[in-house]
Formats: C-alpha cells, sequence, structure tokens
C-alpha cells in the first residue's frame, strides 16, 4: 500500500505472491473484503511490520477466504496505532498459525479462533 492513502481491496484473487498477499502500514486505512487471499509466500494478510515506530494502520477485514499462506493468516504488528475491525472471514490452513502477533488486535467474530 502506498503511505498515506485510504485503499479498499473488494472481489480479488490474491494468490501465489512471494511476499505477504495484502500489506498494511505507514498511515494507511483500508477496507479488505470478499477477497480470496491464498498461498502466499509470508502471511495472507500482514498489517505494520514496517520498520516505523507506532504505525498507524485502521483496517477493516470483513468475509474474506484466507487459506494456506506460509506464515500466518492475519499477522498483527504491536504497534499502538493499529486498529482492527471486521468479521466473518474463513481463515484455514496457514501453516504457522491462523492469526499472529498482537492477537488481542483482532475482534470478536474476526475468523480464524477470534
Amino acid at each position: 500500500m502506498v503511505a498515506n492513502s485510504k485503499v479498499t481491496i473488494r472481489g480479488n484473487t490474491i494468490m501465489g505472491n512471494p511476499s505477504s498477499g495484502v500489506l498494511l502500514f505507514d498511515n494507511v486505512q483500508a477496507t479488505v473484503t470478499d477477497n480470496t487471499i491464498a498461498s502466499n509466500g509470508v502471511d495472507g494478510i500482514g498489517i505494520g511490520f514496517s520498520g516505523v515506530t507506532n504505525d498507524m494502520v485502521r483496517a477493516e477485514i470483513s468475509s474474506n477466504l484466507i487459506q494456506n499462506n506460509r506464515n500466518c493468516g492475519v499477522a498483527a504488528d504491536n504497534d499502538a496505532g493499529i486498529t482492527i475491525t471486521g468479521q466473518s472471514n474463513t481463515i484455514t490452513g496457514n501453516r504457522n498459525g491462523q492469526l499472529c502477533g498482537d492477537t488481542s488486535k483482532f475482534p470478536t467474530g474476526f475468523g480464524g479462533g477470534k
């Protein structure tokens, strides 16, 4: 994502990337909905992890199929500025876990065990 941007990612198949399928960082507001995010080289969705202290990310993530990624389904850095909302994601079969990192940031009903 481009720094200081607002983006909607909807209705896509995001597969086979050598890194994360979607990476959100550096003051981004994102809506990620109704996508298939699968078989990527790191996480399906990575939030934060940019090396920026207190990364600011607002992410609404709903109704996605997130599966079979090499690391985690969705991973969140512990930066205080990260806010995650959303629900009804199907998150399965990711090698190192469905939700990783600061899992307290994921709301109830998010999916992947939350």
